[in-house]
């Protein structure tokens, strides 16, 4: 659906062909997102594994990680969707 919609707004536009499939999709553990800066310095973030949902998910977690890259405080609560929860302890 999305790619014929596309296809109508935007006619020129190519693409190398596509191969879809279903496989394993890794999640953490409570199969929570991914959302925040990847150390505690701010040098990268991560935005993922938003499941079955990122496409509508996208655009407030891409409004998200523009107000962490401008040192914005976000008006969301990140802890439950941080990355460094997972990192090696």
């Amino acid at each position: 659906m999305v790619r014929r919609q596309v296809a109508a707004i935007l006619p020129y536009m190519t693409s190398d062909p596509v191969a879809e499939g279903m496989g394993y999709r890794p999640v953490p553990a409570d199969s929570l997102p991914l959302v925040g800066a990847n150390d505690h310095h701010g040098k990268g973030y991560s935005a993922l594994r938003h499941q079955h949902v990122g496409l509508t998910a996208g655009a407030k977690t891409g409004r998200i990680i523009r107000d962490l890259i401008d040192r914005k405080r976000p008006n969301t609560d990140l802890a439950a969707f941080d990355p460094l929860k997972h990192a090696a302890r």
